[in-house]
Order: C-alpha cells, then sequence, then structure tokens
C-alpha cells in the first residue's frame, strides 16, 4: 500500500527539484527523502525521477502520480482544517487568489479590513496570473479565486459579481503632454507611451473604445512589467499610459498625473467571486462574500 508520507515525499522532490531542498521543506533527512522515492518506485514498479547529475525531473509517469498525489494531499489537508473548524464558526483559513493588480490595489485592503472586524480568519492570498490562479483553484490549493469571465474555472463553482473594471488614459501634468479631449489617435501615440508589456492589451482596448481602431506604430518609452510603477514613471514625465482606474485609485500618484475624465473611461472587465457550493457553506466565506458584495456601488472606477 502506497503511503501518504510517500506522497507527500514526491511532491515535495517535485516542487523543489532536489532531494536535498525537499528534506528541509519536510523536515528530514535526504537519505528519509530517497529511502521514501525508492519504496515509492518499488510500490508502483516503474520510475518516477529522471535524474541528470544534479537535476532532478518527473518521467512522464511521475507527472501522473505527482498531480494526483497533489490534488490528494491538498483534499486531506483541507478536510481536516474543515473538521477542526466548525462551519459555523467565524473562524478558520480563507485561501484566496486573484490577478497581482486587482490583489494589491484592490482585495488587499478589504481583506485587511474584514480581518480587524474577524480576527479569528486567517487568510492566505496569492496574486499571480489568470491561468495559474485556475489551475490552483482546481487542484484545491486555493477556496476562493476573484477572477474575469474570460478565465473562469472548469466543472460546477459558484459566482458571484464583484465589480467591473474600468480603464483610464494617464498622463503627465507637463507642458509637453497637451492632451484634450479633442486629441486624435495619431497625435496621442506621438507622445511617448509607457507599456506593461509588448503588447499591453489595455492601451489597445482603450485606444479602439474611444477612437474605433488602434495605433499600427506607437512611440515607446518605457516597457514595465508593474502598474504601479508605470504610473510613478508617467508622474516623472517619461509618457502617457493607460492603467485600471483602481489601479490609480489607490496610487501615491493619483492626484499628481493627469487623466480626461470619466468620460474617457473605458468596461475592461467583469470580476467574480468564484468558490465550491461546499466553501460557500463556510460561514468565513459567506460573511466574506457578503463583506465584498455589500459595497456600493460594485465598480473601482
Amino acid at each position: 500500500m502506497i503511503e501518504t508520507s510517500h506522497l507527500q515525499t514526491l511532491v515535495a522532490v517535485a516542487k523543489a527539484h532536489s532531494f536535498s531542498k525537499a528534506a528541509e521543506d519536510l523536515s528530514v533527512t535526504q537519505s528519509a527523502i530517497s529511502q521514501n522515492i525508492k519504496s515509492l518506485e518499488n510500490k508502483v514498479g516503474v520510475k518516477l525521477l529522471s535524474r541528470n547529475g544534479r537535476s532532478i525531473s518527473l518521467t512522464d509517469e511521475g507527472e501522473r502520480l505527482y498531480s494526483l498525489a497533489r490534488d490528494f494531499l491538498n483534499k486531506i489537508d483541507h478536510a481536516v482544517n474543515d473538521i477542526q473548524e466548525s462551519k459555523d464558526e467565524m473562524s478558520g483559513k480563507i485561501r484566496i487568489g486573484t490577478l497581482m493588480g486587482i490583489g494589491k490595489s484592490w482585495l488587499s485592503s478589504r481583506v485587511i479590513d474584514f480581518t480587524k472586524a474577524h480576527p479569528q480568519v486567517v487568510f492566505q492570498t496569492k496574486y499571480t496570473n489568470a491561468d495559474e490562479l485556475v489551475d490552483m483553484f482546481e487542484n484545491n490549493e486555493l477556496d476562493v479565486i476573484i477572477i474575469d469571465d474570460q478565465h473562469m474555472p472548469s466543472g460546477s463553482v459558484v459566482k458571484k459579481h464583484i465589480f467591473n473594471e474600468f480603464l483610464t488614459l494617464v498622463y503627465p501634468d507637463s507642458k509637453e503632454f497637451p492632451i484634450n479631449k479633442n486629441i486624435d489617435l495619431a497625435t496621442l501615440v506621438s507622445y511617448p507611451v509607457i507599456l506593461f508589456d509588448d503588447k499591453d492589451p489595455l492601451f489597445t482596448r482603450w485606444t479602439k473604445e474611444k477612437f474605433g481602431s488602434t495605433a499600427k506604430k506607437l512611440n515607446k518609452r518605457l516597457v514595465i512589467n508593474s502598474h504601479g510603477t508605470m504610473i510613478q514613471a508617467v508622474h516623472q514625465g517619461l509618457g502617457l499610459a493607460v492603467l485600471p482606474t483602481h489601479v490609480l485609485k489607490r496610487s501615491y500618484y493619483k492626484d499628481k498625473v493627469m487623466t480626461l475624465g470619466k468620460d474617457f473611461e473605458v468596461f475592461s472587465n467583469k470580476f467574480h467571486f468564484v468558490c465550491s457550493k461546499d466553501e460557500l457553506k463556510m460561514k468565513r466565506v459567506q460573511a466574506f462574500l457578503d463583506f465584498l458584495s455589500k459595497e456600493k456601488p460594485l465598480t473601482v472606477n
């Protein structure tokens, strides 16, 4: 029979790509890690790990068992937590994830406010890209995700519309950027532009909505993979940018840069609070959803 400790060892080695690091993570000796892997391989009758010098990777069979082991261990861990913590008590852990920008500028402050009111609830937050969030949710590594329409997880889930994301043009408060509401697209993109990445979808979405087309060529000044740093660069006069309004609202530079007002804000995405039916039965999860849902209006612009 395969023991849980064997599966824990496989998952630890797969994540660490190292016997020594896995031993450190599990607080056991490296010899114990080696013995557990050897025993597991003997039980299943196939090689699970491929060793090339110091590099360790999963074989195809190892990948299959790792995926099952990770899901199994997460379910066991979560079940134990549920047993130890009553569904009717305002205590316990909520594992929640969302996109990096939403997490830092919108979710973080709400988690803090909720925790102040309910100090027995412990949040474990994850801010990353949409694909990883969905993968973690489907593998029971997250209880709740706040995600947009384009990246909903598969299967039966409960979703509640939480807010709409809007985009706005941000430019320096400088004579070098004489931008006004009558500007055309060609003139706008003749000024230096700051992008999130080379194919910045937010900039493209905003220009297409406001001008009916997108620019074939941009006067790129900077490509910065951080909305917060983009606002700082705009403030320093390095260029204009398109950003989510919730990022601007939370920024130190919100009153130090210029926008064209609400008439030039563009709808970007609809975001939802997503969890399983079982999770929503937990009082702490339902309470946090109610807390977010009571915010009026349900927008971040």
